[in-house]
């Protein structure tokens, strides 16, 4: 039996990653809020933006592999997941809605 939808290899890092940036993208909004002068514009100096330049790529270097597993585990080639992550949203909308070339060829050879 194929695992489909969210049993699929990948899909676990996929989601974690935008877990990870959508936290670190709204975080510091929410912080600053809470500052006494009620300042609402984020300004990254320092060790801060030094964090925020190693945090990101690696929450898209843990997105895009992913999406190779992911594209790997539904009969695709890997270089297909990370050419789709690179398209963020719309790639992940297709990576979903594509066709699964393994139940295919299963199908294929019990029919034979």
């Amino acid at each position: 039996m194929s695992s489909t939808g969210s049993h699929r290899k990948g899909i676990t890092l996929i989601i974690l990653s935008l877990v990870l940036t959508l936290l670190g993208l709204i975080l510091p909004v929410v912080l600053t809020t809470l500052i006494p002068t009620h300042e609402v514009v984020v300004v990254l100096s320092g060790w801060r933006a030094l964090l925020a330049e190693i945090f990101f790529p690696l929450m898209f270097i843990m997105y895009a592999t992913g999406a190779a597993q992911y594209s790997n585990d539904k009969g695709y080639g890997k270089w297909m997941g990370i050419l789709l992550a690179l398209a963020n949203l719309p790639g992940f909308l297709v990576l979903l809605f594509l066709p699964d070339l393994k139940q295919q060829q299963q199908q294929l050879i019990t029919k034979t």
